[in-house]
């Protein structure tokens, strides 16, 4: 259960720490949740353009995966995309 955005920083020396701040961010709020968890979190799945992902599929099937990868891992959570 949950929404999906997307956040596109366009070449942000450190964009894995950018993601970590909304994280962190979100989960400050503490934000009250009628689900299973009892705060609203966000889990982040983070891919950085490169030469091996020349279409955008390709770049937001990156970030699908890793997304994925932190719904697995526990939530609440960045992960970034390790397959290039």
């Amino acid at each position: 259960v949950g929404e999906e955005i997307a956040l596109l920083l366009p070449a942000h020396p450190a964009p894995a720490r950018v993601a970590e701040a909304v994280r962190a961010g979100v989960a400050a709020l503490e934000l009250p949740n009628a689900g299973p968890a009892q705060r609203v979190t966000v889990s982040i799945g983070l891919a950085v353009a490169s030469p091996s992902r020349r279409t955008a599929t390709a770049w937001l099937g990156a970030a699908d995966r890793a997304l994925y990868a932190a719904k697995a891992a526990g939530r609440n959570r960045v992960v970034v995309s390790e397959d290039d």
